[in-house]
């Protein structure tokens, strides 16, 4: 992840996102400027799906190249952070966005070093 003029890196870690696909390994980035989620190896069964769209990239002309960003939000546009629930898992990172939308981050252990953070930046709410 490449970052923008005065932003420096707080936190990161690997993460599972709690969406469709947990085969993918995400990289979860928190600067002082934005909150990057982005996928960072793919299970081979996802290739397996996605390769129908790589074929019509290649029939049409037009490359399809996947989005290795799940989002990327400037912190303005985080309207919370709070903390979830998985089955037994306390360490789940709820974040809405102002848009809204809801993103559900399953942290490893290091959670304890990331909600300080989010406290310190004034956008962690406690439990949904």
């Amino acid at each position: 992840m490449q970052l923008h003029p005065n932003e420096k890196l707080l936190v990161d870690d690997y993460v599972r996102y709690m969406k469709f696909n947990m085969n993918m390994s995400y990289r979860l980035y928190l600067t002082n400027q934005r909150l990057v989620l982005k996928v960072t190896t793919v299970h081979w069964l996802t290739i397996f799906y996605e390769w129908p769209r790589k074929v019509w990239g290649m029939i049409t002309g037009k490359p399809w190249h996947p989005n290795p960003f799940v989002f990327n939000l400037p912190l303005k546009d985080i309207e919370y952070v709070a903390q979830g629930k998985y089955g037994l898992n306390k360490n789940v990172l709820v974040v809405r966005s102002n848009e809204p939308k809801t993103y559900k981050i399953l942290l490893s252990k290091k959670y304890e070093t990331w909600v300080p953070l989010f406290k310190e930046l004034g956008m962690f709410v406690g439990r949904v």
